[in-house]
C-alpha cells in the first residue's frame, strides 16, 4: 500500500502550500565547524526530512552536497526542489536501481548502488576534504547501518556522521 505521506503529497497541485517541520531526535541539526560542507544522503522518502535541514544549511550559507538513491526519476520525490534550491555546481549524485531510458543519460545519475565509498570518492574528486564534512543520513535502518560502515571504511570519522533512520528496525510479525 501507499503511505499517508505519499498519498497526501501525490494529491498536491501546483500552488498548494505545505508547512513542514524539521526531524526530531538527538543530534538533528548541529552548527558545523566553520568551513564545513553538509552532505545530505537519502533514499526513497528519506529526502523529505532533509528538506528542512537543507533550508538551515542554505540560511547559514554552508556548502552542501546531495546523494540520493531511488528507483528512477519518476519515484524520486523532491528532485526538482533540491536542484532549484542548491547553488549551481553543488555536488549531486542520484543512484537509480531501475532507471528509465532517459535517466541513464541524465547528468548526475548512476545505475550503481549507493555506497559510502562512492560518496567519498565523488567528494574527493571535487576537492572536498573529509575533515570538513558533516554527513546527514536519512535512510531505512539497514541502509543507514551499511552506509555508516562504508563511510567509516572510506575514512570518515564517527563524529562527522549524523545518522537518522526510518521504518521498522526488526521485521514485523504481521
Amino acid at each position: 500500500g501507499r503511505s499517508y505521506e505519499g498519498d497526501y503529497l501525490n494529491d498536491l497541485k501546483v500552488g498548494d502550500k505545505l508547512e513542514s517541520f524539521p526531524p526530531f531526535g538527538p543530534r538533528v541539526w548541529r552548527t558545523p565547524p566553520d568551513g564545513s560542507m553538509i552532505v545530505f544522503v537519502s533514499a526513497g522518502c528519506g529526502n523529505k526530512p532533509i528538506v528542512n535541514l537543507l533550508r538551515e544549511a542554505m540560511k547559514a550559507n554552508l556548502p552542501v552536497a546531495y546523494f540520493h538513491a531511488d528507483t528512477n526519476s519518476t519515484t524520486h520525490a523532491l528532485r526538482r526542489y533540491f536542484e532549484a534550491t542548491v547553488p549551481e555546481g553543488t555536488p549531486m549524485s542520484y543512484f537509480y536501481s531501475k532507471p528509465l531510458e532517459h535517466d541513464v543519460n541524465s547528468p548526475n545519475v548512476s545505475t550503481e548502488r549507493m555506497t559510502g565509498e562512492k560518496i567519498v570518492s565523488s567528494l574527493k574528486a571535487v576537492g572536498v576534504s573529509l575533515d570538513k564534512v558533516e554527513f546527514y543520513i536519512s535512510l531505512r535502518y539497514e541502509g543507514t547501518c551499511k552506509l555508516v560502515k562504508g563511510l567509516h571504511e572510506a575514512g570518515v570519522s564517527d563524529d562527522r556522521i549524523v545518522p537518522h533512520y526510518f521504518g521498522p528496525i526488526l521485521p514485523t510479525t504481521e
